[in-house]
């Protein structure tokens, strides 16, 4: 079995997951297809602006992958796929993805 690959710079804690659907392709720049592999370091839960989350939304646990999106006090997830909408529901940030991986 060969070792799993994962980015350089992890914390201890640091966890991957698969992504299914296609909320974060993007037609053009960077994109996370179904089935790519994301790495999250769940020490990072203060993301920026335009940083990749993970983020559990509070009404129901379910877990998403979307980006972070916040201005003037209000915080939002954002698709890359314009044909998903955003989500304004309460949400917990879980982790802030630090890279992934895509099979050939």
């Amino acid at each position: 079995v060969a070792p799993m690959i994962h980015p350089a710079r992890t914390a201890k804690p640091t966890f991957a997951l698969r992504v299914r659907g296609d909320s974060m392709t993007a037609a053009h720049g960077k994109s996370y297809p179904d089935g790519c592999i994301i790495f999250i370091d769940p020490k990072k839960t203060s993301p920026d602006p335009g940083q990749r989350v993970l983020a559990r939304l509070d009404a129901t646990g379910e877990l998403t992958f979307k980006v972070f999106e916040r201005e003037a006090g209000k915080r939002w997830l954002r698709p890359l796929n314009i044909q998903h909408p955003s989500i304004f529901e309460e949400f917990t940030i879980i982790g802030t993805v630090i890279g992934k991986w895509e099979d050939e």
